[in-house]
């Protein structure tokens, strides 16, 4: 599953009015890997498929996955690609 612009726009939106507080930018920047791992997730894969994808085990995967959810303060993975896309860190 793809998330399309609007959908993405809508979480930041949705993440921004709930005023949630957010340690500064430089301290959330996720590690290349972990943005690599973002566009994957954006174009809908899952972490068994991040991890064939990237020739690593799917705990890796989870592991890549969970600490981009921390950095970003997200819950979700779509909220995680949205935070990435707003900061500028995602295309």
């Amino acid at each position: 599953m793809t998330l399309d612009i609007p959908t993405l726009q809508a979480i930041v939106r949705t993440r921004e009015a709930r005023a949630v507080k957010v340690r500064p930018a430089h301290s959330l920047m996720p590690t290349p890997r972990q943005l690599e791992v973002a566009g994957l997730i954006a174009e809908g894969y899952t972490d068994p498929e991040i991890s064939r994808w990237l020739h690593i085990t799917e705990a890796t995967a989870k592991t890549h996955t969970s600490a981009l959810l921390r950095r970003c303060g997200a819950r979700t993975r779509a909220q995680a690609v949205a935070v990435c896309i707003h900061e500028g860190w995602l295309d």
